[in-house]
């Protein structure tokens, strides 16, 4: 996502929950509970994102398409398999990184509070 801090445009990412998960699709995350979104605050993605368009002969959206769902992948995968997950993440039964936009990875189920990876394009 691209908020604006300081009157600049960044990258960060951002946990939410949903009530509902289908791990065929992303229509689910229609349901996201926009209470429970939080920011992240990342140096690295705002990093990423001065990177990707700072320069004369800069990548661009080329660079940060790829490089922000690959991280968020990562980050959220790291944080899932740190298991097992208590309190609300107990209570999902799978996790996506994606763009508002739609375009999305899932990243596996969750039973019983641990995290079974099975990553794939959506």
């Amino acid at each position: 996502m691209n908020p604006v801090r300081e009157g600049k445009v960044t990258l960060d990412l951002y946990g939410a929950t949903c009530t509902e998960y289908d791990p065929s699709g992303l229509a689910w995350a229609r349901s996201m509970n926009r209470s429970t979104k939080r920011f992240a605050g990342s140096r690295v993605m705002a990093e990423m994102y001065s990177s990707a368009y700072g320069g004369a002969n800069a990548l661009e959206n080329d660079a940060e398409y790829p490089l922000a769902l690959a991280f968020g992948a990562m980050t959220a995968c790291s944080i899932l398999a740190a298991g097992p997950l208590t309190g609300p993440l107990h209570q999902i039964e799978g996790a996506a990184v994606g763009f508002d936009s739609g375009d999305f990875l899932n990243l596996g189920e969750v039973r019983d509070g641990r995290y079974i990876a099975n990553v794939r394009g959506g």
